[in-house]
Parts: structure tokens; C-alpha cells; sequence
């Protein structure tokens, strides 16, 4: 995977972290909702604007560069819980039709 044509470190976004390009999606974030126990599909439903190809861009970058997992992510029944804030589930996943 030539994750060089999804992945950017810019200054002005995230600090400087490694994040999929056009978008404030880190490297660290995809790989521990990964390690959490979430599956491609799971991050596309979630972050619908994201592509299968940036999550292998991910997985390539953390493989060769390494990654800042701190477990800050966890996913339960609930939702997903970052620091300081919780996602129900309905607010990310889309919504379905009737």
C-alpha cells in the first residue's frame, strides 16, 4: 500500500500528527479503533466520508512508522467514547431508512 498518497503530517492539522489527507482522521485514531475490536466496515459506517483505502494507508503507515496508541478510544454497546466526550451509536452511525 503507497499510504504517501493518503497519509500527511500538516502543522496546522491535529499538531502535526499523521492523519488521512483532507481529513482530521489520525493515523493513531484508526488503528486503536482497530485494536478496539472495530472492523473496516464499522470505521467506514462510522466516518462515511473515509475510503477502504485509507484505512489500509493507516495500517501501512503504523506498520512502517509506528503509531501513538494510548487506548484512548473505547467502543462498548454504548457508543464510542473519546476523551472528555461519548458518540452514541446513533449519532455515528447513518441512519437507516424505514
Amino acid at each position: 500500500m503507497d499510504w504517501e498518497k493518503r497519509i500527511a503530517a500538516d502543522p496546522k492539522v491535529l499538531g502535526g500528527k499523521p492523519a488521512v489527507k483532507g481529513t482530521r482522521i489520525s493515523v493513531a485514531l484508526v488503528c486503536e479503533l482497530l485494536d478496539a475490536g472495530s472492523s473496516v466496515a464499522d470505521i467506514l459506517d462510522s466516518y462515511p466520508f473515509l475510503a477502504p483505502e485509507d484505512i489500509a494507508a493507516c495500517q501501512s503507515y503504523a506498520e512502517k512508522h509506528g503509531t501513538e496508541l494510548r487506548s484512548r478510544v473505547r467502543i462498548d454497546d454504548n457508543g464510542i467514547h473519546l476523551p472528555g466526550k461519548s458518540l452514541p451509536w446513533d449519532k455515528v452511525l447513518p441512519l437507516q431508512s424505514k
